[in-house]
């Protein structure tokens, strides 16, 4: 399963982003900074803003 965890690199994001990827799902990580978050298999790291619908759909690509 593919899988958008926005706000990623907060408590409730980590967390989820953990779980998902032990889950062995496909994970993209929303955030503002996504730096924060150590790069793993099955994750992939986008930056970009909640606020800003076209950033949303940007970190939606492929998820479909």
């Amino acid at each position: 399963m593919r899988v958008l965890v926005c706000g990623a690199t907060g408590n409730i994001g980590r967390q989820t982003v953990k779980k998902a990827l032990k889950a062995n799902h496909e994970v993209t990580a929303f955030a503002r900074s996504p730096e924060k978050l150590e790069q793993q298999n099955n994750l992939h790291l986008v930056k970009g803003d909640v606020m800003n619908a076209r950033s949303v759909e940007q970190g939606m690509t492929g998820l479909e």
